[in-house]
């Protein structure tokens, strides 16, 4: 088989992998008490590289020439490597023609890893086996596992539900989406206000970066399932 014949047999295949993945997320995904998708499919467009810069001279060069539309400054960091010294490690996330456009001007962009996407399709999957299991494992999710936005209100929920006197729940609106900006109110007396010092906790301030979302869902569990019974939950 020739190189050319062998190229357009994978493209194909991944095309036909592609299509039946869309197929399977896109029509079965169910929808949330307001009749949103509990989750979406998401489209990838570009993927890391990783190039090595002496310095910030070379990196403004280096933007100044080519025009990388998903570029990010947390892609920039600094590292040193002994006797190497120090340098900058610049991984950004191009397209195809971006990337190719890098190597044209003389660069040396080197594909890496994309944790970022692999970590995704790694949750959607999750997702769609638990909406096929239905019930608990669809509303709630299921521990130590990446909740869906849906997953995690009704989680709030139940919280309220199962501690009704020490939970209760707000909302500062919705998301361009329509989506819960929910939050939950942790207290001895809930319903009630008093002089004591109080602490907001804040997760998901950037999308991507969901770990902070599932260690306060840990951390409310804690204190409301041992306040009583442990003096450290009891005081905080």
């Amino acid at each position: 088989m020739s190189k050319f014949v062998r190229k357009i047999t994978t493209l194909a295949f991944v095309l036909c992998l592609t299509m039946i993945a869309g197929s399977v997320f896109s029509a079965d995904i169910p929808v949330d008490r307001n009749g949103l998708p509990m989750w979406e499919v998401k489209t990838w467009t570009n993927y890391p590289v990783k190039i090595e810069l002496r310095d910030h001279s070379e990196l403004d060069q280096l933007l100044d020439t080519i025009q990388i539309e998903a570029f990010d400054r947390e892609q920039v960091n600094i590292q040193w490597i002994a006797p190497k010294g120090y340098y900058i490690d610049f991984e950004p996330r191009v397209t195809a023609q971006e990337h190719q456009a890098l190597l044209d001007a003389g660069y040396d962009a080197v594909r890496v890893r994309d944790l970022d996407r692999e970590g995704r399709v790694d949750a959607e999957a999750t997702w769609a086996a638990q909406a096929a299991r239905g019930g608990e494992a669809l509303r709630l999710g299921d521990r130590a596992v990446y909740h869906n936005h849906a997953q995690i209100v009704e989680i709030l929920d139940q919280v309220v539900v199962d501690h009704p006197t020490m939970a209760r729940r707000v909302s500062w609106g919705t998301s361009v989406q329509g989506r819960d900006l929910a939050g939950i109110v942790l207290s001895s007396d809930v319903n009630n206000e008093s002089a004591e010092a109080e602490i907001k906790l804040t997760s998901t301030m950037h999308g991507d970066e969901p770990p902070g979302a599932e260690m306060l869902l840990f951390l409310i569990d804690y204190l409301t399932d041992n306040y009583g019974s442990n003096p450290d939950c009891t005081y905080i």
